[in-house]
């Protein structure tokens, strides 16, 4: 009876140990495609910039082109104060643009130590869980070893008595 009790308790376990590892195998496939999803999501707005900066210098292209033709009407002068408001326009479109990505790379950051941090407690939380559930089976075993104790002494005491009597 104790060796079934035994098996059985084994294979609770063994159960307990599957399910664990498939409840860690499914939240590990989770992350990865939240990874995933992720690193695309940033691949496409690499892609967005780089479009964007392609855009911009074809039309800087474009606008140097005119400006190289007006340059033939216009003073040199003249010319210099656009190229450098262009260039300041430029430079601060730049600083915009890498203020973006920062930020961005920041979020995504944050959302991923945010996530790593919920998992964590989660562990944590599972761990707690299974010790405690340990615990209680253990203080259940002791009880029924008392028992069992208590059952055997009862006996002697009653086989001691028949002799006694006898």
């Amino acid at each position: 009876e104790e060796q079934k009790a035994e098996l059985e308790r084994q294979r609770q376990e063994e159960e307990a140990r599957r399910i664990e590892e498939e409840r860690r195998a499914e939240e590990q496939r989770k992350i990865d495609e939240e990874n995933a999803r992720l690193a695309e999501i940033k691949r496409q707005e690499e892609e967005a910039i780089r479009l964007a900066e392609e855009e911009r210098q074809r039309l800087l292209d474009e606008e140097e082109a005119e400006r190289q033709i007006e340059l033939d009407s216009e003073s040199i002068e003249e010319a210099a104060r656009m190229l450098e408001e262009q260039e300041a326009a430029y430079q601060e479109q730049q600083r915009e643009e890498e203020e973006a990505r920062e930020a961005e790379e920041r979020r995504l950051e944050e959302e991923r130590l945010e996530k790593e941090r919920k998992e964590e407690e989660a562990r944590v939380a599972e761990e707690e869980r299974l010790e405690r559930e340990r615990i209680e089976e253990l203080k259940r075993q002791e009880e029924e070893r008392v028992r069992e104790e208590e059952r055997r002494r009862a006996e002697e005491e009653r086989i001691a008595e028949e002799k006694r009597r006898e």
